[in-house]
């Protein structure tokens, strides 16, 4: 989309000397913090984290908890959380974290509703998740996970947390 905005300047004749700029992103609304209570668990057990989400915004943001039947917790966060193996590959979804995650093509069968609410300036959400429900159970081995939520507020920028490492063993 930005580059067809400065292909139409060009055309016209207002870029390129004319000092036309970049439009300066907004700041993000919020910052995510990712913890693991566990960093390391065993196959084919549960694989819990949780994301921090932080208003750093001076406005009330508005966030949100996905109620889930098909979830082990009765809920899902609306982060999306990548998991990564030793060797920087992406854990694929399985067919239920497609669902939760709103990338299924029965998406009919994953009856879902939201609770949204505000998060004042400088107030936090604790959002857990077991990446197991999104990823399914992972062979033993090291693995990096990110959570990452797109802000509405800032034009749709994606914000991303740290990177944790949790082992998963015999």
């Amino acid at each position: 989309m930005k580059s067809s905005f400065w292909v139409v300047l060009a055309a016209l004749g207002l870029a390129g000397t004319s000092g036309a700029q970049d439009t300066p992103r907004p700041n993000p609304s919020f910052s995510i913090r990712l913890s693991g209570p566990q960093r390391e668990a065993k196959a084919r057990s549960p694989i819990e984290v949780r994301a921090t989400l932080t208003n750093v915004s001076d406005h009330d943001f508005r966030s949100g908890l996905v109620l889930c039947r098909e979830c082990k917790a009765g809920r899902r966060s609306q982060m999306d959380f990548k998991v990564y193996d030793s060797e920087g590959n992406l854990v694929p979804e399985i067919t239920h974290g497609k669902r939760i995650n709103g990338r299924a093509e029965d998406q009919l069968d994953a009856p879902v509703s939201v609770v949204s609410f505000a998060i004042k300036p400088g107030d936090f959400l604790l959002e857990d998740a077991d990446l197991s429900d999104e990823v399914g159970p992972l062979k033993p081995g090291k693995y990096t996970v990110q959570a990452e939520r797109r802000d509405p507020y800032s034009g749709g920028e994606l914000v991303k947390s740290n990177i944790i490492t949790i082992t998963v063993v015999q």
